[in-house]
């Protein structure tokens, strides 16, 4: 009986619950990258985002959203070597 009250409390709060799993989960991949970028060898920085293209190319794939990255690399690939 006490299971069944408390699935039906949870269930009635499901969005609020749901709403928390996604905070929960944003602030741990946060974490994740705050760790990984301190313990790095190298250089970190935030990725630029451009806003969509004023090309008139009727090619859809230069339209859009552009991310450029330049001097990639992967943290645990480079602790690797």
């Amino acid at each position: 009986e006490t299971l069944a009250i408390l699935i039906e409390l949870f269930i009635e709060r499901a969005t609020q619950w749901s709403e928390v799993i996604h905070t929960i989960s944003c602030l741990d991949v946060l974490r994740s990258f705050a760790i990984a970028a301190s313990l790095s060898a190298g250089s970190m920085a935030r990725p630029v985002i451009f806003p969509e293209s004023k090309n008139t190319d009727q090619n859809q794939e230069t339209k859009g959203p552009i991310l450029k990255i330049q001097g990639l690399w992967h943290p645990f690939a480079v602790a690797a070597d």
